[in-house]
């Protein structure tokens, strides 16, 4: 065949392919494809052809790569996306020896390292799926709204109260839990009231015991419960959450009291749990960083006069009031005596 001025599509393909398989290792076909003639060799190499204008010149032969679906968007290798033009007059033989070296080989040498590229992106964006999977399922069970969106090309999960008062968790946004960099901080809508937002750089890896943890919190929190210390009505003559400041208010105040705490002369500090519980049901239950007995102080002492303020929350059920106050060491670093040690008062 001389060449290939006077033929079609399907015409140019078929001669193409022939010369090809003449000429190469592995046998070439050809197939129907939306935008011309498709040339398959059995490796799975592809061609894509057609006869077409190119700049002032037409009958044009046009030879793209067609990106292989195994080795998609693989950034840099522009051996996959190569594409030439060829002069239809040529004989076919000359054309199929120029497709050859031209675009065949380097495609050949390419596709096996974006192969790898490939599948080790999708196995990458699986992982940070499973994520997000595992994520949405631990917070589904709270009273909230769970969505997903996209940011980009990347997934997002969105975690958000229908009302602010439904929860103690307003809102919860993943935003992009790359494994491969560090996650950017995500972009928060404003919202009124505005609540305390906590934005965390948090590896992808946390993400779904960090869930958890909020699961666990949303369902024990109590937004109702408002200890004494925290309450934002103690200039009212009457608190609306019950509690009598004019009894339990710190002359110094929680500034003073932090301060005591921490000018102790380089004091060992120590964890305590208190836990009071009153005669009308309520309870309530927080950890107290205090100082460590000094050298010499008896313990008993210690709990009575340093362990024994912290307990109470403020919490006032009336004239008849009955309150228990236990107070454990948890956490002692350098005083292994004192962990696992209580007290309790009744008042």
């Amino acid at each position: 065949m001389t060449g290939a001025a006077q033929l079609g599509n399907r015409d140019v393909a078929e001669a193409v392919a022939e010369a090809l398989t003449a000429i190469d290792e592995h046998p070439w076909a050809t197939s129907t494809h939306p935008s011309g003639m498709l040339l398959t060799a059995t490796d799975g190499a592809a061609l894509r052809v057609r006869i077409a204008r190119h700049g002032p010149e037409s009958g044009r032969l046009l030879v793209v790569c067609e990106p292989p679906p195994d080795a998609r968007d693989v950034p840099g290798a522009d051996a996959l996306r190569a594409r030439a033009t060829v002069d239809s007059t040529r004989p076919t033989a000359r054309i199929a020896a120029d497709l050859h070296r031209r675009l065949v080989t380097p495609y050949r040498h390419a596709r096996p390292a974006a192969r790898d590229w490939r599948r080790a992106a999708d196995a990458l964006a699986a992982a940070e799926q499973a994520i997000l999977a595992e994520v949405r399922s631990n917070l589904s069970g709270l009273p909230t709204l769970v969505s997903r969106g996209e940011h980009g090309d990347r997934g997002a999960l969105r975690l958000c109260s229908d009302h602010p008062h439904t929860g103690p968790i307003d809102s919860v946004q993943v935003v992009e839990p790359s494994l491969r960099h560090e996650i950017r901080p995500g972009q928060f809508d404003a919202q009124f009231p505005s609540y305390t937002e906590v934005r965390l750089r948090v590896h992808p890896r946390l993400l779904p015991d960090l869930s958890r943890a909020l699961a666990v919190l949303g369902w024990a929190s109590d937004i109702t419960s408002v200890p004494a210390h925290q309450c934002p009505h103690a200039h009212e003559p009457q608190c609306r959450h019950g509690h009598d400041h004019t009894d339990h208010r710190d002359p110094e105040g929680l500034i003073g009291r932090l301060a005591r705490k921490h000018e102790v002369g380089g004091a060992d500090m120590i964890t305590v749990r208190v836990e009071n519980t009153y005669s009308c049901g309520h309870e309530s239950e927080y950890a107290a960083v205090i100082r460590a007995p000094h050298v010499g102080e008896s313990v008993e002492g210690w709990f009575d006069d340093v362990v024994q303020p912290e307990t109470g929350d403020g919490h006032a059920c009336g004239p008849s009031e009955h309150a228990h106050y236990e107070a454990l060491v948890t956490v002692a670093p350098r005083r292994p005596d004192l962990l696992g040690q209580s007290r309790t008062w009744e008042g």
